[in-house]
């Protein structure tokens, strides 16, 4: 089956299908303009731009793998690891000192992490909550699946939620972390059967 829509780039674009052939995807123009009210992309910029001097222009420390070129309501780097507590404490404070509230998410494994810098507006959950409510979807028939940590804001939602197998150790931290309950499960199975076996034991398959 062809999906209705897609939200991807960390929450920051909606996807709506169109067109006779059923494959022809167009930008959601509204959730675009919510985005819109709360971003200033001259900003992020020169915050990113600030941080890649900090550290020597050394890409193997800080890498700006999007300046908003390919994304305009989103900032990503890849950092080393080591670094990752000095990036997220002077990006914060650097958006305070402009008046402008983000969203910092991290995620990876290994040497380095990814941190995605979006509007507070946007994210995973709020997309998903964004397009469940276009569709009159109820809470509770709203799945969010995942396996690494830029999807934990979406799996803490008010809906059920699946961590599949193959999910990734930060993530499995975050989950064994909260408070057990049957909100979110943990599948035996990897990938696309990870999400299989969560509907089913949800009870929605």
């Amino acid at each position: 089956a062809v999906p209705d829509v897609l939200i991807t780039a960390v929450g920051t674009k909606v996807w709506k299908r169109k067109g006779s052939d059923g494959l022809t995807w167009v930008e959601d123009a509204e959730w675009a303009a919510l985005l819109d009210k709360c971003w200033d992309l001259s900003i992020a910029r020169s915050v990113a731009s600030k941080l890649r001097k900090h550290y020597n222009n050394d890409e193997g420390m800080l890498k700006v793998a999007d300046d908003g070129s390919e994304h305009q309501h989103r900032i990503a780097l890849i950092i080393d690891k080591s670094i990752q507590g000095h990036v997220t404490n002077a990006m914060a404070e650097a958006f305070s000192q402009a008046d402008m509230e983000v969203r910092i998410i991290i995620s990876g494994a290994g040497s380095h992490r990814y941190v995605d810098v979006v509007p507070i507006a946007a994210g995973k959950e709020q997309a998903l909550q964004y397009v469940r409510s276009r569709h009159g979807i109820p809470q509770h028939l709203c799945v969010a699946a995942g396996d690494s940590g830029n999807d934990i804001l979406m799996l803490d939602g008010d809906h059920p939620g699946i961590v599949v197998g193959n999910a990734q150790g930060e993530l499995l931290h975050w989950l064994v972390s909260r408070a057990q309950d049957d909100k979110v499960l943990l599948a035996d199975s990897y990938f696309a059967d990870g999400i299989m076996e969560g509907l089913m034991r949800h009870g929605l398959y």
